[in-house]
């Protein structure tokens, strides 16, 4: 074990052989090793983390699958549902739905609601002295934090 610079022989039984770390260690450097696909694509679903299924209370997320055909087309095609995460209740929803129809159904929804002006122009200045006070605290925590980190820096 190596600890400030120095090596140090270990006390304890090996949980490996040096011959199976090393295979394991071959397997980590391989060139050709699969790896995990880094989209810096922006998320293209705006619910995501807001509803809930009616039955079980799960998430509903998101999927898109491109489906390429041997003619070189591709087709597109995109779908809500319901996660079906719980372990303690199984879920019988299997229905999907267009991202589309969902948005369709949610002002539907919320076509049948109509906000009061006094309620709404009370709300805005609520949420505007709520988000001053959040930003309030972020930069204080900034400035703690920056603090900390100079102090820690000098000692060291």
């Amino acid at each position: 074990m190596r600890y400030g610079g120095k090596v140090y022989q270990g006390k304890h039984t090996a949980m490996v052989t040096q011959k199976e770390f090393d295979q394991v260690q071959e397997l980590i450097k391989r060139k050709n090793a699969p790896r995990p696909e880094v989209t810096n694509e922006p998320d293209t679903f705006p619910y995501r983390g807001l509803i809930k299924c009616g039955e079980c209370g799960c998430l509903i997320t998101y999927t898109r699958k491109v489906r390429h055909y041997k003619n070189g087309t591709d087709q597109a095609f995109e779908y809500c549902y319901c996660t079906r995460r719980r372990k303690d209740y199984l879920c019988t929803q299997r229905i999907t739905i267009t991202p589309q129809e969902l948005t369709k159904k949610i002002r539907a929804e919320l076509e049948k609601y109509a906000i009061i002006d006094d309620f709404f122009q009370w709300a805005c200045k609520y949420l505007e002295r709520f988000d001053a006070d959040a930003v309030a605290t972020q930069q204080k925590d900034i400035r703690y934090a920056d603090k900390s980190h100079r102090i820690h820096r000098k000692r060291a």
